[in-house]
């Protein structure tokens, strides 16, 4: 990375943050993470949840069809 855009990052976030704003913004990113963590174990189980659905309704129909053959 160029040195010269290191160098007016830094001096932005120093001229913009205020003074405890870094470690704000550090808390709010550790924070984050929880929420992503959180919300990636919600979605697994609510995809779970659907798949299990979806394959029961599929053993449904393909009992129904044996019942029908018979």
């Amino acid at each position: 990375m160029d040195d010269y855009a290191t160098e007016m990052g830094l001096a932005l976030a120093t001229i913009v943050l205020p003074g405890l704003g870094i470690a704000i913004v550090g808390t709010a990113l550790a924070g984050w993470w929880l929420v992503v963590a959180f919300f990636t174990v919600l979605s697994a189980l609510c995809g779970n949840r659907v798949g299990i659905g979806r394959e029961k309704a599929a053993l449904l129909l393909r009992a129904k069809a044996d019942e029908q053959i018979d």
